[in-house]
């Protein structure tokens, strides 16, 4: 079913699919209430999404345009989820509020953390005017996704554009949101960098630019809970409203630009946005669509990407992007760069089978709560174990509604890692042999 059939059968049927949405928010409210700390954590979004795509789920199946297999299929996967999310024990920091656990104190600076800045940043800001300059400016493309499907290359400045923006926002924050003695010098290129990331997000295209900024701020502050200045956690804990209504608005502006500030346009993107939550279910499940498509099995699934990354298979041995074959067949066009995430549900389906499918996403609700609860215990002092502990849970969250991009960001903090500790021991050892040489010509001179 193509998007605008969708739209068409919503509209006919609205009445339904409200009282769907109000129902099956209500059971989702019930369910996940003691579950999650903040609007601005992560696994917010991810439930909410979940929610929208079991409404259009429960739609198809009320309407009757998809036939009971896939129905059963997805109930069973979404349960199976929901049983490894909540097989282990739930971490309890949700009764907490973050003004009774965090005492402003004054941090000693960690000199690692200005070398790191220094270095994201500055890779983080090469990396994007080098695409501006040879793939264009995303927001003006046809399709911002074509930025990730050029070749020559450009798959790993991506890649590396994935860790260099948490990374250098995390350093960001550390500059901006503790209390350290001196450092003004980095303290006023912390401000500088926000702006530059706010307009970087503004022209990359995305509706949801904002949202990764709100989560590193978030990150961050939980991470370093007991360093914070009191000012800045107290509009977090008492003032969330205001911030989340900042981030409307921002979501407003990216959206107006890429619509010219059309406010029919601008209504209608918004509404398609909220429906499109559960694109992929609407657009593989009628029609037995999901049928035709092939899928490529474990090794495949789990090794595939970072084969082709380090060039040790050709392209044809990965599977291609899920979400652009869906739409293509649904809508019968050709080549689009554009389509729905593969979530947990319609990628087991099709790798695994019904039975398969099942057990997959139960391992995926397992990842998804350890991730979780890693996070929440984390008591680690270091902020490299920090970085690292956010960019796993970062990762994890997309498990639900991507996990080809779950899979493809460990990747990315396993070969981006490797590279840092390989830049370090460099970077030391130079040091080292600098101070060694020095002393020597200080021994000759003497």
């Amino acid at each position: 079913m193509s998007y605008f059939d969708f739209f068409i059968s919503v509209n006919e049927k609205l009445t339904i699919f409200i009282i769907i949405l109000v129902s099956v928010l209500s059971m989702y409210y019930f369910i996940f209430r003691k579950t999650v700390i903040s609007v601005l954590d992560p696994l917010f979004l991810v439930i909410l999404s979940s929610c929208l795509g079991s409404v259009v789920v429960l739609f198809l199946y009320i309407t009757e345009r998809i036939e009971n297999i896939y129905f059963y299929s997805y109930l069973l996967t979404q349960s199976a989820l929901y049983t490894g999310f909540f097989l282990f024990r739930r971490t309890k920091p949700f009764h907490l509020k973050l003004t009774s656990i965090i005492i402003e104190k004054e941090m000693t600076h960690d000199n690692g953390m200005r070398l790191m800045f220094y270095l994201m940043a500055m890779v983080n800001i090469v990396a994007q005017l080098i695409i501006y300059t040879t793939v264009g400016i995303p927001i003006f493309l046809e399709s911002r996704l074509e930025i990730y499907v050029v070749g020559g290359g450009f798959g790993i400045i991506n890649r590396i554009l994935q860790i260099c923006y948490p990374v250098s926002l995390y350093c960001t924050m550390y500059y901006l949101l503790t209390r350290i003695n001196g450092h003004t010098t980095e303290k006023l290129l912390a401000r500088f960098y926000l702006v530059v990331l706010v307009i970087f997000g503004l022209l990359s295209g995305s509706r949801s630019f904002v949202l990764p900024m709100v989560y590193g701020f978030y990150f961050f502050l939980f991470l370093n809970r007991g360093n914070c200045k009191k000012s800045v956690v107290l509009i977090y804990a008492e003032r969330g409203v205001h911030l989340v209504t900042a981030i409307i608005v921002l979501m407003f502006l990216s959206i107006g630009i890429k619509s010219q500030f059309d406010l029919l346009g601008i209504v209608g993107t918004i509404a398609e946005r909220v429906v499109s939550y559960g694109d992929v279910y609407f657009a593989a499940y009628p029609n037995r669509l999901i049928e035709q498509i092939q899928g490529v099995g474990t090794a495949n699934f789990l090794f595939g990407d970072l084969l082709r990354t380090l060039r040790l298979v050709p392209p044809q041995f990965v599977q291609q992007p899920i979400g652009f074959e869906i739409y293509n067949l649904a809508n019968k066009t050709v080549e689009v760069l554009n389509g729905p995430n593969p979530r947990h549900n319609v990628l087991g389906y099709i790798n695994w089978g019904f039975s398969g499918s099942i057990v997959f996403s139960f391992i995926c609700g397992i990842l998804l709560s350890l991730g979780r609860n890693i996070f929440y215990t984390s008591t680690f002092k270091s902020h490299k174990a920090k970085i690292v502990v956010m960019l796993l849970f970062a990762s994890v969250v997309n498990i639900e509604t991507d996990p080809p991009l779950f899979i493809s960001s460990l990747n990315n903090i396993f070969l981006m890692g490797l590279g840092m500790l390989i830049l370090e021991f460099i970077f030391e050892h130079s040091k080292k042999a600098q101070n060694f040489l020095g002393t020597q010509s200080a021994m000759e001179q003497t």
